[in-house]
């Protein structure tokens, strides 16, 4: 389950641009708790799509290893790379952590 949410870094930073999720329970009570809760890759990757138009993907290599791209979609659905991952140095040997890369990678595009 680890692999799938969010770490507190990226968290944080998804923060400073407006992503926020909350996990509410309210149990059939009218009162809900409702407080933030660690969001999952894919649930930043969506929002960073409908909020920012900014798509990020993870490719595999032949030998195995893994590297994200991060595109921005413009209005005409058109889409082009805003940064790649193509330096042999920046391969991951795990998806996530080549996705959660991918995610800061734009989330810190966006602060610029």
């Amino acid at each position: 389950m680890s692999k799938l949410i969010v770490n507190k870094k990226t968290n944080d930073l998804a923060r400073e641009i407006g992503f926020t999720r909350l996990l509410c329970t309210c149990a059939g009570s009218p009162d809900c708790i409702c407080k933030n809760h660690n969001p999952t890759k894919a649930e930043l990757q969506q929002w960073l799509i409908d909020n920012y138009n900014i798509l990020i993907t993870v490719n595999i290599l032949l030998d195995g290893s893994f590297y994200y791209i991060v595109y921005k979609i413009e209005q005409n659905g058109y889409v082009h790379p805003m940064f790649e991952c193509i330096d042999t140095d920046t391969y991951y040997k795990e998806y996530h952590i080549a996705l959660e890369e991918g995610l800061v990678e734009a989330i810190k595009t966006i602060k610029k």
